[in-house]
């Protein structure tokens, strides 16, 4: 299953028909390579994307140059939902890893949820679920010390994955620097460093390669940290019983 789709079948009934108009949507894609720039800050754009396969961040340079890393994408995560109301990108965005990006027009994209409330509403709510988890991260790193961040941006990677995948292992493949999570995480490359050993030594997790580390207790990683899987607490059927209730109330005023 398209990893978009799967994504949306957590919290939303998509029909057949909706799924193909999407994946027609999102019919452009592209390979990026481990460093490669998907776009940057305050350009136009006219498309926002779809991760297929990877990771991909966001990020802002600051005044004196220092990366400030904003999000991490993943297989399913849709970049530059933002797009559809600026038409200059507020933030910049690029390959953390090697991956590929499915990308749609804007344009088209605006006229499928204009005659479509339902997918249109099922954007809305994955830019709030993006939202819920970015304030939740913001939240662990201003509050969590270095070893309990690690284990939250570790259940984060972890919770997301599975979500994506009908068989998920206890492999998690992570392809990242030790500078690049550092600076997820507001950390230095050599507190990361000590902190994954830490987690090694307490049996939590082993390195199974340079790119990949098995989970080997997911539950104490989350108590850790206190990670909240928003993913898994969706409920699934209010979102349906609200978008019912607004689809009538607008047919109604359009009568």
């Amino acid at each position: 299953m398209h990893p978009l789709i799967r994504k949306i079948s957590h919290f939303a009934d998509i029909s057949a028909d909706e799924a193909d108009m999407l994946l027609g949507l999102f019919s452009h894609e592209q390979a990026y390579a481990d460093g490669d720039a998907v776009f940057s800050a305050d350009t136009e754009q006219s498309t926002f994307f779809v991760v297929l396969e990877g990771w991909f961040y966001s990020f802002s340079i600051l005044p004196d140059g220092a990366r400030q890393i904003h999000d991490v994408y993943h297989a399913g995560d849709v970049i530059g939902l933002d797009h559809l109301s600026w038409s200059r990108s507020t933030i910049s965005v690029s390959a953390a890893s090697d991956g590929r990006l499915a990308a749609a027009p804007l344009t088209p994209a605006r006229r499928v949820m204009f005659r479509n409330p339902h997918l249109s509403a099922i954007f809305y709510s994955l830019h709030m679920l993006t939202n819920v988890q970015l304030l939740d991260r913001i939240t662990a790193i201003a509050r969590l010390g270095a070893y309990e961040s690690l284990a939250y941006f570790l259940s984060d990677a972890t919770a997301r994955r599975r979500m994506i995948s009908a068989d998920y292992p206890s492999e998690l493949y992570l392809p990242l620097s030790q500078k690049f999570i550092a600076d997820c995480l507001g950390l230095s490359a050599v507190h990361v460093s000590r902190q994954f050993n830490k987690l090694i030594e307490n049996k939590l997790l082993r390195r199974l390669s340079r790119s990949s580390i098995q989970i080997l207790d997911e539950d104490r990683l989350r108590k850790i940290s206190d990670y909240q899987d928003r993913y898994a607490n969706l409920d699934r059927h209010r979102f349906e019983r609200e978008l019912g209730r607004a689809l009538a109330g607008h047919h109604g005023q359009s009568e």
